[in-house]
């Protein structure tokens, strides 16, 4: 898509998550292009300057004030993908700045040399840059060197442009201050000839060392940027004049991107206000007719509904609400009462106990008590506890070698990590998992499998429960099933009425 596409379609694009990020970035790469102001053809041209800054080089380097760097390769086609207006200039980093990489005191901590008091010298970290930057200027930092710490690092002067290399990579910065020291994970450009660049440009410029990095990182197992790097970072270079229309005209359209920001968020917040509202209308809905209504209503809106993805998650989650509480569908009067499944269940449940397939339970559990019943059930609905109508175990440890051979899937929390050659489940169950992040994930195995000791296996009778229904269960309570099996109730269904 083109800026004219983009922007003719701009109304539908901006609904989506990241559409005032990708406005931003579009920003920065028209500005970067040379295509976001008009040239003026008085402008003195950049080869001009590049003319200056290079001779101003060559005299520091004489004098000793800045260290000679190695020359930058000629920049082939292709290295940049679109053409540059007249009275620009192709060029590199190296060919305009020194840059240099900053260095850590070590062992981290270390009270030789980093200071509990404040101090001259500032310890930036890119945590710094959100809490204490305004305008394009760190005018603070939560922590401090000492003297030797300072000397393990690398000391910059106020007014230093700094970018971040590694993890958040291309975030720019000023310093506000004397006495910054940045560790390995900035560049800083000590040497900046303000006479013939400006300042504020390359901040605008360095915001789009990201997508450069990415594209030099393919194959590579880390995205950073190192020296070299940066200094053959190609660039078009424009007039002075039009560097500093460029930046006025950056900072306008970003003061724009907040009150779009503002604004989005601000329906947002709205827009959440009136999906909850019409998801507790649905939950809440006393009869067919009501019920009918509701969901019409929020279906009819669900396009203006939908926009993030948390959206299909709740209406997922209040489905599943009603469904296992006997709402979704009507009750049909021939249906055998789920006390008559009770029955079978526990019938199966005793009989598997002495074929020894599952242990007794230690003590019987308690009746579910007329306080825990947090809605009514329809009349052939039973309340009963989840421990009478199925049994868990835990799965059985397999070490990470023993998952890469055999056709059998290896289940953990997170479904199939591996492939093994004996099973310890024969038949299709369900599998949740029991620790760490995936705590309460839902698996459905096949006839064998196996599953390790990070998931739980699931027992129980499989003529009596119809095994989508406890699915539909468990996606509801997951740390309930999970942590408190025994005390959790549950309604038991027919064997087919309301499932999904």
């Amino acid at each position: 898509m083109n800026s004219a596409q983009w922007l003719a379609h701009f109304d539908r694009i901006s609904e989506a998550p990241d559409a005032i990020p990708c406005l931003r970035r579009f920003i920065l790469d028209l500005a970067v292009r040379g295509k976001l102001v008009e040239q003026d053809p008085n402008d003195e041209p950049a080869a001009e300057l590049l003319k200056r800054i290079q001779a101003e080089k060559a005299r520091l380097v004489k004098e000793g004030r800045i260290k000679e760097q190695e020359s930058q390769p000629k920049i082939t086609d292709g290295e940049i993908e679109y053409n540059l207006p007249k009275n620009w200039e192709l060029t590199r980093i190296g060919d305009l700045l020194t840059v240099i990489r900053g260095a850590s005191p070590r062992p981290k901590g270390d009270p030789k040399y980093f200071s509990t008091e404040r101090t001259t010298y500032h310890w930036i970290k890119i945590s710094d840059i959100r809490k204490h930057s305004k305008n394009r200027v760190l005018y603070d930092t939560d922590e401090f060197l000492t003297e030797a710490g300072m000397q393990k690092s690398v000391l910059l002067s106020k007014g230093t442009l700094v970018v971040t290399n590694s993890a958040t990579i291309g975030v720019p910065i000023f310093l506000g201050f004397d006495g910054g020291c940045v560790h390995d994970g900035y560049l800083a450009f000590p040497y900046f000839p303000t006479s013939q660049l400006s300042k504020d440009f390359f901040f605008v410029l360095f915001q789009t060392l990201q997508s450069y990095a990415v594209k030099k990182a393919r194959g590579m197992a880390q995205l950073n940027l190192n020296i070299g790097l940066v200094r053959e970072f190609p660039l078009g270079l424009p007039p002075l004049a039009e560097q500093h229309r460029i930046v006025a005209k950056v900072d306008e359209l970003m003061a724009l991107c907040d009150q779009l920001e503002v604004a989005k968020n601000k329906r947002e917040a709205q827009r959440d206000q009136l999906i909850a509202a019409s998801l507790h209308r649905i939950g809440e809905a006393q009869t067919a007719t009501t019920l009918s209504t509701a969901v019409r209503f929020h279906l009819d809106q669900l396009p203006h509904f939908t926009t993030r993805p948390e959206h299909i998650k709740q209406l997922r989650q209040t489905i599943l609400n009603l469904a296992v509480r006997g709402r979704l569908v009507p009750q049909d009067p021939k249906d055998e009462p789920a006390a008559e499944l009770l029955k079978r269940i526990h019938e199966w449940r005793n009989e598997a106990i002495q074929r020894k397939q599952i242990r007794a339970p230690k003590k019987p559990l308690k009746m579910v008590e007329k306080h825990e019943t947090l809605y009514s059930l329809p009349s052939s609905w039973a309340w009963t506890r989840l421990g009478e109508i199925i049994y868990i175990q835990s799965g059985d440890g397999l070490t990470a070698v023993n998952m890469k051979d055999g056709a059998i899937p290896v289940f953990g929390g997170n479904g199939i990590n591996g492939y093994h050659n004996i099973h310890n489940v024969d038949e299709s169950t369900i599998v949740i998992g029991r620790v760490g992040y995936y705590c309460g994930s839902i698996h459905l195995t096949p006839s064998k499998a196996w599953v390790t000791d990070n998931a739980f296996v699931t027992h129980y009778c499989q003529k009596a429960i119809y095994q989508q229904d406890f699915r539909s269960i468990f996606s509801i309570k997951r740390v309930d099933t999970l942590e408190y099996a025994d005390y959790v109730t549950h309604d038991v269904n027919t064997h087919s009425r309301g499932c999904f």
